[in-house]
C-alpha cells in the first residue's frame, strides 16, 4: 500500500489532513478506527452518520444513510456496520500498538519483522499458558509512518481471560521501554443464517492473528478472506465461482 516511497496512497496531505489520509487505508481496522477517531474528536469532526435498514417481507429492499436512500435487493458490510442481534459473538481479541525508539531485540535496526509467542515458549520462559499465539508486528520509520527513529510495534492475540492487557506481557517485557501504548479489545462476529436469508451479508471479522488483523499477503490469510469473499458470492449470485 505504498506510492512511491511512502506507504500512504496520498502522501501529500499535510498535517491537518492527516485522518483523511488515513482513512482509505485503516478503516477495516478497528484498532486504528479508534485511532482516527481520537483524531476526529481532536479537530471536531463525526463519523458516525445514522443510518437504517428497510425490508419488505422480511427481506431487504433498501438502505436510508443520512439524507439519502437507495433500493437494494441486498446488502453487503463488514460488521461494524450492523446491530449485534444479526451476528454472532465467535470471541474477543486485544491488539495494541506501541511506539519505541528501538527495534525490536535480535531485529536489524530501520527493518520491518513479525515475530509469533508460541504456548511452548511462554510455560517455557515461565509466563501463563496462552493456548493462542501472540503476534507482532514492528514497522520502522525507514516506512515513513513515524519520525525517524521510531518504530510501530503492533501486537495481536485472542483474549483468554478477563484481563486482557496482561495477556500481553510476555512481548511488552520483550519489547522493552514503550514510549507511547494504544489498547484496544474487539469482539469478533459472524453472520447469523437467520441475517443471510434476509439479503444480509456480513463479512467475517478478522480472527486475533496479526495476519487476520493486517490482511497480509500470505496463503493462509489469503486463503480466509477469499473463501469470505466467494461464500457471499456465491449466496447472491447462485452460481458457483472457480
Amino acid at each position: 500500500m505504498r506510492s512511491g516511497g511512502h506507504p500512504f496512497l496520498y502522501p501529500v496531505g499535510g498535517k491537518q489532513s492527516l485522518c483523511n489520509v488515513l482513512q482509505p487505508l485503516l478503516q477495516a481496522s478497528e484498532l486504528c478506527d479508534v485511532m482516527l477517531k481520537q483524531c476526529a474528536r481532536r479537530r471536531g469532526v463525526r463519523r458516525r452518520t445514522s443510518k437504517q435498514l428497510v425490508f419488505e417481507n422480511n427481506h431487504i429492499c433498501g438502505v436510508v444513510v443520512g439524507d439519502r436512500a437507495a433500493r437494494a435487493p441486498v446488502v453487503v458490510g463488514d460488521t461494524t456496520w450492523f446491530r449485534e442481534d444479526r451476528q454472532k459473538k465467535t470471541g474477543k481479541a486485544i491488539r495494541s500498538i506501541c511506539l519505541l525508539n528501538h527495534p525490536v531485540e535480535g531485529c536489524e535496526p530501520g527493518k520491518s519483522s513479525v515475530s509469533s509467542f508460541f504456548r511452548k515458549q511462554l510455560v517455557k520462559a515461565g509466563y501463563k499458558p496462552h493456548e493462542a499465539d501472540i503476534s507482532v508486528l514492528c514497522l520502522p520509520w525507514t516506512l515513513k509512518i513515524c519520525p525517524k527513529g521510531i518504530y510501530v510495534a503492533v501486537i495481536a492475540t485472542t483474549v483468554e481471560t478477563q484481563k486482557p492487557e496482561k495477556e500481553l506481557k510476555p512481548v511488552l517485557d520483550v519489547l522493552g521501554t514503550v514510549l507511547e501504548r494504544f489498547d484496544a479489545v474487539t469482539t469478533l462476529y459472524r453472520v447469523k443464517k437467520a441475517t443471510k436469508r434476509q439479503g444480509i451479508f456480513i463479512f467475517t471479522s478478522p480472527n486475533a492473528s496479526m495476519w487476520g488483523w493486517v490482511r497480509e499477503v500470505t496463503r493462509s490469510s489469503l486463503d480466509g478472506v477469499a473463501d469470505d469473499i466467494f461464500e457471499i458470492a456465491d449466496a447472491i449470485t447462485n452460481p458457483v465461482l472457480v
